[in-house]
């Protein structure tokens, strides 16, 4: 957010500023009329490519592959050229560039070298666009978050995801209508590579008129001091160093991976030797459309309610598991391809009745994953990261996909669709369980979870006065402790994440390792010195999270409650955390010290009142605190 920003804009808001801002719609409107080129190449490209002796989609795979292949090989650079580089020249640059190149296509088409090898030339062709636009897709994302505030950037990525699908959209259709008239003789494919050409041409005379703020223009001095290679490894190093950024990029590559399995799928089922239209391109178009107005509604969507996200993991969670919903009903496509033949359904019939749904879906979930994506690494790196990072995740994009593609063609190659939607509900399964883990609050919802239902299965745990819990703010969770299953016993009763102070010797068991290190313990190691663990203690509580304790300092050997030492006192003291009593029934018969397993004996949690240390001495906290405790162990069951 702006510094004169006092608070952030709605979601509405951010649109009208965007629609005011000359040098954003300059960008938006330059995109729009360069993607509707991109279309129309494409489609003319694969109409030329019907002159060869290939199936049509083995020939739209490939021209798949090659478009996203530059990706791979040109991003290490694409990144430092744009952090380098005046990304607005660049923008300009590489739109002149392809006008040429595709304006020269009609004429190196003639050729008696072009025809004779027809397929190879529109692949190169293919992959030489694919290399410009590496160097235009970096710099226009690079090039946003310099003239569009922080506040307004995930409205303008999902505007630029507009944009890109709906003249995809646009520009299929157009394509369709044109390869019409060229079937009946009464248009040259020479005119659509013009047009396509003077698309860049006014593209790239939009993109002069940019105007990029000082304030957030790169320094060239400062921009230029590095190599290229030093560049690139700065920003390797700049990833290793925050989790947060590499987990995007982690989340990134999983998307992309499942995408190119969805492509492959929708490759085979709507051309494909089996699929229902085998070399029929309007219902590939049809179908890339209906994905496509899925894409922008997810990445609209995601916009407009995003004050209402309160847990980006928790979001991206539920997005993959719509996604993978969407995915199931692809598993009895093939069944359908029969039926679908002796009713001889048109093309617009197949989309609308069977793909459309699902299709759908699964752009809606899609749409909205990459906006935030990009939206979350475009706020978390510095500005003049922006260009390697965001290459970064062009790497992680298209490298995934290509593989998944390449294993997505082979598999549907020897009739295995069931196989490919399977990896894919594998892969959006692993996202899920990483996106919730990867998170403190929705990784202790998830364990939590987990944990309630084992101690309740195997222990018959009981809670009583769980209302006694403060809903949010500072808290010291303060508990006897009789047993080796005690972090579990609370942690399950009280409905709040739990930093525990846990002895060193906890992280020895492996039934509770991966507990303390889920939840972010705070390790004691006894006859050390305690500064450390102390400090990490107070800066949980000054930032409102709750810490649990286990006053009595070490564990019960004969079952009793034990004298309390001053560390909880000390810590209420300094910070005025409220301190909540609780007491732990039937722990110590369940795994007491001499224990090395557990046995099924019931537990109660008993939870008192919150202690309000404001005013007290700690010799007072601690005798508060203990007397709170022993009436918890004393009082007499409920029924």
């Amino acid at each position: 957010m702006l510094a004169n920003s006092p608070t952030p804009p709605t979601p509405r808001r951010s649109y009208l500023v965007l629609f005011v801002n000359v040098s954003f719609l300059l960008l938006w409107t330059g995109q729009l009329i360069s993607y509707v080129g991109d279309r129309l190449d494409q489609m003319t490209l694969l109409v030329w490519a019907k002159g060869a002796t290939v199936h049509l989609d083995t020939v739209m795979t490939m021209i798949g592959f090659y478009t996203l292949l530059p990706f791979l090989l040109f991003a290490p650079w694409a990144g430092p050229v744009a952090d380098r580089h005046s990304r607005k020249g660049i923008l300009l640059w590489v739109s002149l560039f392809l006008g040429i190149l595709v304006a020269a296509i009609p004429t190196l088409g003639r050729s008696a070298f072009a025809q004779a090898h027809l397929i190879g030339m529109v692949y190169l062709v293919t992959f030489l666009i694919g290399v410009f636009t590496v160097f235009f897709y970096t710099a226009k994302t690079a090039l946003i978050p310099q003239i569009v505030a922080d506040t307004e950037l995930m409205a303008a990525n999902s505007l630029c995801s507009f944009a890109g699908t709906l003249m995809t959209l646009l520009g299929t259709f157009l394509a369709s209508g044109l390869i019409r008239l060229h079937n009946q003789g009464l248009f040259s494919l020479d005119v659509m590579f013009y047009l396509d050409a003077a698309s860049y041409f006014i593209s790239g005379a939009m993109f002069a008129f940019i105007f990029v703020p000082r304030r957030r223009a790169l320094a060239p001095a400062v921009a230029a001091e590095e190599s290229y290679s030093r560049k690139v490894r700065a920003a390797l190093r700049y990833v290793g160093d925050h989790q947060e950024v590499l987990k995007l990029l982690v989340l990134s590559a999983s998307v992309y991976f499942t995408a190119g399995l969805v492509f492959a799928v929708v490759n085979g089922v709507s051309v494909g030797p089996k699929g229902f239209a085998p070399n029929d391109v309007e219902i590939y178009a049809l179908a890339v459309g209906v994905l496509g107005i899925g894409m922008v509604t997810g990445a609209v969507a995601t916009t407009l309610w995003k004050s209402r996200i309160r847990s980006y993991e928790m979001f991206i969670a539920l997005c993959f598991a719509v996604t993978a919903a969407a995915a199931l009903p692809f598993l009895r496509l093939a069944r359908l391809v029969p039926w679908v033949e002796q009713q001889h359904w048109p093309p617009a019939r197949i989309v609308c009745e069977i793909l459309a749904p699902p299709l759908f879906v699964l752009g809606l979930g899609g749409g909205a994953l990459i906006v935030l994506v990009i939206t979350l690494l475009q706020r978390t790196t510095p500005r003049r990261y922006h260009g390697r990072i965001l290459a970064l995740n062009s790497m992680c994009e298209v490298g995934p996909q290509l593989l998944a593609m390449g294993i997505g063609a082979a598999l549907l190659a020897s009739g295995r669709v069931k196989t490919v939607i399977a990896l894919a509900l594998v892969v959006m399964l692993a996202a899920i369980v990483g996106t919730l883990v990867s998170n403190e609050f929705s990784r202790h919802w998830l364990i939590r979870s987990i944990v309630r239902f084992l101690v309740k299965g195997y222990c018959r745990q009981r809670t009583e006065g769980r209302e006694h819990v403060p809903a949010q703010g500072a808290l010291i969770v303060a508990s006897n402790h009789l047993s080796w299953l005690d972090t579990l016993f609370v942690g399950a009763a009280v409905p709040r994440l739990i930093h525990f102070i846990a002895a060193r010797e906890y992280y020895d068991l492996w039934y509770l390792k991966w507990f303390m290190w889920l939840f972010g313990t705070i390790s004691l190691e006894r006859g050390k010195g305690q500064r450390e663990p102390f400090r990490r203690a107070l800066a949980a509580l000054q930032r409102g999270r709750v810490l649990g304790i286990f006053p009595e300092g070490r564990m019960s050997l004969d079952g009793e409650f034990q004298p309390l030492q001053g560390g909880i006192a000390l810590l209420a003291e300094e910070t005025g955390a409220p301190i909540l009593p609780v007491a732990i029934l039937g722990g110590f018969e369940v795994m007491g010290p001499a224990m090395s397993f557990p046995r099924p004996r019931p537990v109660r949690v008993r939870i008192g009142p919150p202690i309000d240390p404001t005013g007290l001495t700690r010799e007072d906290i601690l005798a508060r605190v203990d007397g709170a405790i022993r009436a918890l162990l004393e009082e007499p069951a409920h029924s």
